[in-house]
């Protein structure tokens, strides 16, 4: 076989006058700095929480929440997604001690995959923040952090006049299993 013989079966193979689209052409070819200015948005209370968007997450919208009983009202409860049972956290409640927020989490943000996975309920879909770094000055975060987010800030910003916290999603993660 010639190295540039074409592989493919018959039903794949394109008319030649269209076979330069490539389907997957720029998925994955992201420039480094294109990515270092891409953030995910989530609010929580009044926290505006910013994280990599290299991270891998996604959101479900009116997902069932299994409750379990016998937990602080802040554990939300558990869902099945792929077949793993990932836990889902209302850090709304544990920041207001119970009490209601007024905001329907309806959105459930799962970060992570497979057995390690955690979700955080949520009022609204994620939100993508673009970040210039040469533009918009880091600033220190609020002195008012709530405590599970102070030790996991890397940066703060402020956007449009809201205070955006930069947190390492991981250590945010480390908090709530540590509660």
């Amino acid at each position: 076989m010639s190295e540039n013989q074409d592989l493919r079966p018959s039903w794949m193979k394109l008319n030649p006058q269209i076979d330069h689209f490539d389907l997957f052409e720029g998925i994955g070819e992201l420039q480094e700095d294109e990515v270092r200015h891409l953030r995910y948005g989530i609010k929580i209370c009044d926290q505006n929480l910013l994280f990599d968007k290299t991270i891998l997450c996604e959101a479900s919208i009116n997902t069932n929440v299994y409750p379990i009983p016998n937990v602080p009202s802040w554990i939300n409860g558990m869902i099945s997604l792929r077949g793993n049972l990932i836990p889902v956290f209302k850090i709304d409640k544990f920041l207001t001690d119970g009490k209601t927020t007024g905001n329907e989490n309806k959105v459930v943000f799962i970060i992570g995959q497979g057995p390690n996975a955690v979700g955080l309920s949520i009022g609204e879909l994620p939100v993508s923040v673009e970040i210039n770094e040469e533009e918009i000055d880091a600033i220190s975060p609020p002195a008012d952090t709530p405590e599970i987010f102070s030790d996991c800030v890397n940066t703060a910003y402020d956007i449009d006049n809201k205070i955006w916290l930069e947190i390492d999603i991981d250590a945010v993660i480390n908090n709530i299993q540590s509660l």
